[in-house]
């Protein structure tokens, strides 16, 4: 077994710093990373803010569901909101694709309403969906 560390020693170092370095990028890959200390959702209407309820701070909610009225494009839209999450509770559409969406509450995923041109999203960068 000797001859064979002596001939693939350099082979098994070189192959093991490489693991370790793929190892050590990947968990700082994975690390949430400092953001503001406000959790906030948007909502817009044809891509622009809403000027009233256009920007919630999810943060000053309670455990208790809170709500409030929007107007969209074709009807009325009831948003429910807790702490740091939002959710459609209910709307004029057809379809009701945007209440089935349920709550939000990390950026990356959108709550959308095409039928009132509605877009609801968590402000901030979306986090990693890797767990080690």
């Amino acid at each position: 077994m000797r001859p064979f560390w002596k001939k693939h020693l350099g082979d098994a170092i070189v192959i093991s710093v490489f693991s370790v370095l793929a190892l050590s990028l990947a968990l700082y890959a994975a690390l949430p990373r400092g953001g503001s200390s406000s959790h906030q959702a948007e909502i817009t209407l044809d891509g622009k803010r809403l000027e009233k309820n256009g920007l919630v701070d999810l943060s000053s909610y309670g455990e208790e569901e809170t709500y409030f009225t929007i107007q969209g494009y074709r009807g009325e839209m009831k948003i429910a909101v807790k702490k740091d999450a939002i959710r459609v509770a209910h709307s004029d559409c057809p379809s009701q694709y945007c209440v089935h969406q349920g709550w939000i509450e990390k950026p990356g995923r959108p709550l959308v309403c095409a039928y009132n041109h509605i877009v609801i999203s968590i402000l901030g960068e979306e986090g990693a969906d890797i767990i080690l």
